[in-house]
C-alpha cells in the first residue's frame, strides 16, 4: 500500500504565503485590540487621577482652613486659660462674650473608596501608595477634627457661667489641655501631607461659599459676679 501526502492546491510556497498573511492578519488585528485596550485603560486611569486630585485638593483646602484659625484657636485657648486661674485664685468672672469654635470641613475620601482593583493596578505601584499615603493621613486628620468638634461643644457648656464649682474647674481644665493637643496634631500632621501633595502636583482648593468663623478670633470679655 502506497503512503499519499496531501499537497496544498497551489503548491507548498502558495501555501505557506498564504498562512503567513493569515498570521500576520491575526497579529495585527491582536495588536489593535491590545492598543484600544491600552489607551481604554490610559482614559479611564486618567479620569480617575483627576477626580482623587480634585478630591485631594479640597482636602487640602479644608486642612488649610483649619490652620488659618490656628493662632485664633490657640489665643483662645489661652484667654479660656486665664478666665480658669482666676477661678482658683478667688476671682469670679462671668464671660460676657461667646466661645465660639473653629470652623472645620470634613475631608473626603468617596473617590478613593470607589477604586477597583484593576484601576488600582494601573495606576502604578508608586502612584498608588502615595495617594494611599495621602488618603491615610486625611484619615488621621479627620479623627483629629471629631474629637476637637466635641471638645469645642463641651467648652460652649460654660457660656454664661457664673459660677464654677470644683468638678467644672477640673473638667474646664481638661478641655484646654485636650484643645491643645488637637492643635499640636493639626500642626504636627501638616508637613508631610503637604511635601506628598506638592510632590504629586496637588494643589489646594477651597470652598469659596463656606463662610469663615471670625467670632473665634475676637477676645473674650468678662463681668465681676
Amino acid at each position: 500500500m502506497r503512503l499519499r501526502f496531501l499537497r496544498p492546491v497551489n503548491g507548498w510556497p502558495g501555501f505557506l504565503t498564504e498562512l503567513a498573511i493569515v498570521v500576520l492578519g491575526v497579529l495585527i488585528a491582536l495588536g489593535a485590540q491590545q492598543l484600544a485596550e491600552a489607551a481604554r485603560w490610559r482614559s479611564e486611569v486618567g479620569e480617575f487621577r483627576s477626580a482623587m486630585d480634585d478630591e485631594l485638593a479640597y482636602n487640602l483646602g479644608a486642612y488649610q482652613d483649619r490652620r488659618e484659625q490656628s493662632a485664633c484657636i490657640v489665643r483662645r485657648l489661652d484667654q479660656l486659660d486665664a478666665w480658669h486661674r482666676g477661678w482658683q485664685s478667688g476671682q469670679r468672672l462671668r464671660l460676657a462674650s461667646p466661645i465660639a469654635r473653629p470652623l472645620t470641613l470634613n475631608v473626603r475620601s468617596s473617590v478613593w473608596e470607589s477604586r477597583t482593583a484593576d484601576i488600582a493596578a494601573h495606576l502604578g505601584l508608586e502612584r498608588r501608595l502615595n495617594y494611599a499615603y495621602l488618603y491615610d493621613a486625611f484619615a488621621g486628620y479627620q479623627s483629629i477634627l471629631v474629637d476637637e468638634r466635641r471638645l469645642w461643644n463641651e467648652l460652649l457648656d460654660f457660656e454664661g457661667a457664673d459660677k464654677l464649682g470644683s468638678s467644672d474647674l477640673l473638667r474646664l481644665r481638661g478641655l484646654i489641655e485636650r484643645g491643645r493637643i488637637a492643635e499640636k496634631l493639626v500642626r504636627l500632621n501638616w508637613p508631610p501631607i503637604d511635601r506628598r501633595a506638592a510632590a504629586a502636583g496637588i494643589r489646594a482648593r477651597h470652598d469659596d461659599e463656606v463662610a469663615r468663623e471670625e467670632a473665634i478670633c475676637k477676645p473674650l470679655t468678662w463681668l465681676a459676679v
